[in-house]
């Protein structure tokens, strides 16, 4: 999911440097002087191309994704991963007090503390 979520952000970041230098790119094209206008905004034509062969090789069927599905998608993974977290932290605070009753259950009866958390049985082993 973060991989996804890295991903769709590059996408993003990508495609927003595309079009921010599309218009520059479209009057190179159209530009008698090309030599010229590749000298007075190097940076913007450097950047569009750089862009486009990203985008281009993201895509499969050669077209560029819109700037809407991207951020519709990232939206979407946003909240899987908010889900995700919400699950975790439910099942972590769950085992903390299983742990906890576990422990009380053993001094209760009087059994020495067989149940050892799992960061420490790691630790025991290496």
């Amino acid at each position: 999911m973060e991989d996804n979520l890295r991903k769709v952000n590059e996408q993003i970041h990508y495609t927003g440097q595309y079009l921010a230098n599309k218009p520059v790119y479209q009057k190179f094209v159209k530009a008698k002087n090309k030599g010229q206008f590749r000298q007075e905004h190097p940076t913007e034509i450097a950047l569009y191309e750089a862009a486009r062969k990203f985008l281009k090789g993201q895509s499969a069927d050669g077209k560029l994704p819109s700037m809407k599905l991207l951020k519709a998608e990232k939206e979407k993974l946003l909240q899987q991963k908010k889900e995700a977290q919400k699950a975790y932290h439910y099942y972590r605070d769950y085992q903390k007090e299983l742990n906890t009753v576990c422990s009380n259950v053993d001094k209760i009866l009087g059994q020495p503390n067989t149940r050892q958390p799992e960061k420490q049985k790691s630790a025991d082993i290496s």
